[in-house]
């Protein structure tokens, strides 16, 4: 068993594996096709992927996607610090902390006019804070005007009632069938 199959059957993560059949293939002589074929990608990346290989080496597979040059995330631990501090007060509010205020509180820590909804999500999942909504009122907190606005309250009906007037369009005048 060659160095690259044992690296392929002990492999857990699926990207990477298929990148080592993708290598090791075409090192058996099945040629460049038949290793796109095995692993579903096209020849011209087995190809490429067969090049940055004999380049680099092992290191050259893999997901490479975290090492791609991207600015790092506005989510850094001074940050989280300081939002972990704001949040220990309520909301300005007086309500629950949501993804959008929580992303509000970021812009203004940051110096942004605005920061995605989605940051102030993943910062509550950072600080390991979980989804949470407001427990229902219960019915019987509500006042006696306000039951009663509710009881008369009657949603539209999905049925068509039948009519039994006849509409004609202005074009379209009644005319007698008699003869005068």
């Amino acid at each position: 068993m060659s160095e690259s199959e044992k690296r392929f059957r002990a492999c857990r993560e699926g990207r990477t594996a298929r990148q080592i059949q993708a290598i090791w293939r075409p090192a058996k002589s099945h040629g460049l096709a038949d290793a796109a074929a095995a692993t579903a990608c096209s020849e011209r990346w087995v190809h490429r992927l067969c090049e940055r290989y004999n380049a680099e080496g092992p290191e050259a597979l893999g997901d490479r996607r975290r090492n791609n040059g991207a600015a790092p995330s506005i989510l850094t631990p001074e940050v989280l610090d300081r939002l972990r501090q704001h949040l220990a007060e309520p909301p300005a509010d007086a309500g629950v902390w949501t993804s959008r205020k929580v992303a509000d509180v970021l812009a203004r820590e940051l110096g942004r006019e605005q920061v995605a909804m989605q940051r102030g999500s993943e910062a509550l999942k950072a600080l390991g804070w979980s989804l949470q909504r407001p427990r229902p009122r219960n019915p019987r907190a509500a006042t006696p005007e306000a039951a009663r606005a509710f009881k008369s309250w009657r949603r539209p009906s999905a049925r068509r009632r039948p009519t039994s007037r006849i509409f004609l369009s202005s074009s379209m005048a009644a005319t007698s069938t008699a003869s005068a």
